[in-house]
């Protein structure tokens, strides 16, 4: 089912579906698994008007291989006005938006801030941010914290790589440890907290484990040393993800930056779609 939501008249496109498809790729709707679960409800915002067609494309595949009933909101006026009405809207009866970031001048920026903190501040759905984007999906990222609320985002993942056949890395975030360990007492530290069944990373990496094996979706698990925004830079540029996906973390920049939250250096640094989790699939 598609449903257009618009702020003004909607315009006329044309848009070819294989726009940043993979070129080795065959996608056939027919190999779509039957979901046993409620259809997801998509809510798609092509704010860049140069890239709607590429974004449309994706948005139209992400709901083929999920079985999602999508809608479109066309933008209307400035961005923030955008913004407003396309979350008041996806409060309603959507599962996750997909937003085209909008094109801002430096005096929108430095007075507004970028359109992507905005989203991701003012979204009470999941958010998928769409950067760059390449079907069909392939490899899957998953941004672990170690919290409670990571299991939100392995719902979504799931979800995502069954249908697509796509494999899954575990980016464990660690602890940053003081400058005066060597790097040997590092990977025994960060070895502990794994095998401790009582420490949250160690407790919340062993259900990850369970889920994806359970559903037979291949994965591995990545540590890495230093500050948590040192290792998703590390981890995007060595592993050419497809979609990155994380559970929302503090709201507002000054408490990211008070919990050193790794969600503001993914934002500023994701070169691929980053799917940002508020609600179970």
């Amino acid at each position: 089912m598609m449903d257009v939501i618009t702020g003004q008249s909607a315009p006329t496109l044309t848009f070819d579906t294989s726009a940043g498809r993979r070129p080795d790729a065959i996608w056939q709707l027919e190999d779509q698994p039957e979901m046993d679960t409620p259809a997801l409800r998509f809510l798609a915002c092509p704010a860049n008007p140069r890239q709607a067609e590429e974004l449309l494309a994706y948005t139209h595949y992400l709901g083929n291989t999920l079985a999602a009933d999508l809608r479109f909101f066309w933008p209307s006026g400035s961005t923030r006005a955008t913004l407003a009405a396309l979350f008041q809207e996806a409060q309603l009866n959507s599962d996750l938006v997909i937003l085209g970031e909008p094109e801002q001048s430096l005096l929108e920026r430095l007075v507004q801030g970028t359109a992507a903190f905005q989203a991701v501040d003012h979204a009470s759905t999941s958010l998928l941010l769409v950067r760059r984007p390449r079907w069909p999906l392939r490899k899957l990222l998953l941004v672990a914290r170690g919290t409670a609320a990571d299991e939100t985002a392995v719902s979504w993942v799931m979800r995502l790589a069954r249908p697509a056949h796509a494999s899954v890395t575990v980016l464990a975030l660690l602890p940053p440890v003081p400058a005066l360990y060597s790097p040997e007492a590092h990977l025994q530290q960060s070895l502990a907290l794994l095998a401790t069944p009582a420490m949250s990373l160690g407790r919340e990496l062993a259900a990850m484990a369970q889920h994806l094996q359970a559903s037979g979706i291949p994965s591995t698990l990545h540590l890495r040393q230093g500050t948590p925004a040192w290792q998703v830079g590390c981890e995007l540029v060595e592993g050419d993800y497809d979609l990155i996906a994380l559970a929302a973390g503090p709201v507002g920049w000054w408490r990211r930056w008070l919990h050193s939250d790794v969600l503001g250096p993914l934002v500023r640094l994701a070169n691929r779609p980053l799917l940002i989790v508020k609600r179970e699939a």
